[in-house]
């Protein structure tokens, strides 16, 4: 689920199997419709959204879970009902830089990307010399990348 196109063609081509414009669609109406009524087992809100992260509450079936992968700005908070997650059991994770055990997952995950399982280049948008730092700053504020590379 995005609201912008370009990333929800993106996810497509990374796997998902369905995807959702949430500017277009009732994202909660979808999320029911696709699961008999159920809500989802997993919501993963990637972007830095306090509303995306009280949205993403609603879309759990019982005892789904929340993760929290997008970084909202500093002192951000959600409205959160706490008798809704009590009553349903919900969870919820933070993960800050995807929980990472460096020493063990990123020889793992190096070796995946040579293998050619793991699609890292086509996460690139664009590549931006550092004199274009403000450039890919901005692209990437308006929604417009997946991810920018400055080059040195």
């Amino acid at each position: 689920m995005d609201i912008l196109d370009m990333k929800l063609a993106t996810a497509k081509m990374f796997g998902a199997t369905h995807t959702l414009n949430a500017s277009r669609e009732d994202a909660r109406r979808v999320i029911r419709d696709f699961t008999g009524g159920i809500g989802a087992d997993y919501v993963f809100v990637t972007v830095g959204s306090t509303t995306a992260v009280s949205q993403g509450i609603t879309l759990l079936r019982r005892a789904g879970t929340l993760v929290i992968v997008g970084m909202p700005p500093s002192g951000a908070t959600a409205p959160l009902s706490v008798i809704d997650i009590a009553d349903k059991g919900l969870r919820i994770f933070g993960s800050f830089m995807g929980s990472t055990r460096l020493r063990v997952d990123v020889p793992r995950l190096v070796d995946l990307y040579q293998q050619g399982r793991l699609k890292l280049d086509e996460l690139i948008t664009a590549r931006y010399s550092l004199e274009q730092i403000n450039k890919a700053i901005e692209v990437t504020e308006r929604g417009e990348a997946i991810r920018n590379v400055i080059v040195w």
